[in-house]
Order: structure tokens, then sequence, then C-alpha cells
């Protein structure tokens, strides 16, 4: 009976080990920081399901927000923002929505692909079909399972991001 106890308590505490060192290797170390009102257009996207939004650097001082059907704005930083530094965008951009599959909590991916690792190639989103695929290696993620490899060489879930919630406010970090 001991023996059998102890042999369970072993299988509890490596179970329990191995999903924590899971969890924590999705997440990048790649530097981020960003936020949004996300009461508003285009940011309010993200809380559709199966629905994103993507943002990269455009130049020093400004970034771009694509959405669905080609859609795109350029952003200029305020001089707040400027004084306090510039937001940071991962490696190659971010890739924020609601999965369709998931919870329904916000989710934040790097744009590069995880087995490339380089900031030059973005991977390419398809919406509405929530795909996201890297041209280089021709590894396909599904956004909506929360950026599982589906397709080619990957053998990981795009990074992820930390994502807060301070009243409509999202907050991205890793």
């Amino acid at each position: 009976m001991k023996t059998k106890i102890l042999l369970a308590a072993t299988i509890m505490l490596a179970a329990f080990t191995a999903c924590s060192d899971d969890s924590e290797s999705l997440y990048s170390n790649y530097p981020v920081s960003f936020s949004c009102d996300a009461s508003i257009h285009p940011y309010n996207i993200v809380h559709g399901y199966g629905e994103y939004i993507i943002i990269t650097r455009d130049g020093a001082a400004a970034y771009k927000v694509q959405w669905a059907n080609n859609k795109e704005m350029t952003v200029r930083l305020t001089a707040q923002q400027a004084m306090y530094g510039n937001p940071f965008y991962g490696l190659a951009g971010l890739i924020i929505g609601t999965p369709s599959a998931c919870d329904g909590n916000i989710m934040a991916f790097d744009l590069a692909c995880p087995s490339c690792e380089q900031p030059g190639r973005k991977l390419i989103v398809t919406q509405p079909i929530g795909h996201a695929h890297c041209e280089k290696c021709g590894s396909k993620f599904d956004l909506n399972s929360g950026g599982i490899p589906i397709e080619g060489i990957a053998k990981r879930p795009l990074w992820q991001y930390r994502v807060a919630k301070n009243g409509s406010n999202i907050i991205i970090t890793n």
C-alpha cells in the first residue's frame, strides 16, 4: 500500500513539474512592451473570436496596425511615449487577438517564425482563417488553437507574450 501511495505521489509531482516547465517555455524572452486602448478601432478587433491585429515597427517613432482585408494605419508615438522609451514589439512584431478555440482570453504571439527566429522574416497571417505561415521554412501555425504548428518543420508553437487588462487597456509584456 505504501508503495502505491509513493508511486502515485511521484507521478503527481512529475506531472506538476512537467506542466509548469511546458507553460513557461511558450513565452518569449524577446523584449516586448506594448499597450493600447482596446475599446477603440482598430484595437477593438482583438475582442472578436478568431480576429487578429498585427503590430509592427514603422520607423523610429511610429508603429503600423494591420487587420483583415489588408487594412492598415500608422500610429505616431506620443511625446510621452517617446520620453519614456519606445515600445518594443518582440522579435518581428505582434499578432494580437482572441483565438476561437481557446478560453476567450486575448493572446499575443510574436510575428517571427519560432523555427527561423529572424526579425526580417515575418509570418504571413491569413484572415479570417486564423493561420500564420512562414515563407522560408514552410511552417504553418493555427492562431485559433494557441499558435500550434499544423504544417512544415516547426516543432513548437508560436512564441507568446503575457497579456494583462487594465480597464479597456491591454498591456503586452514578457
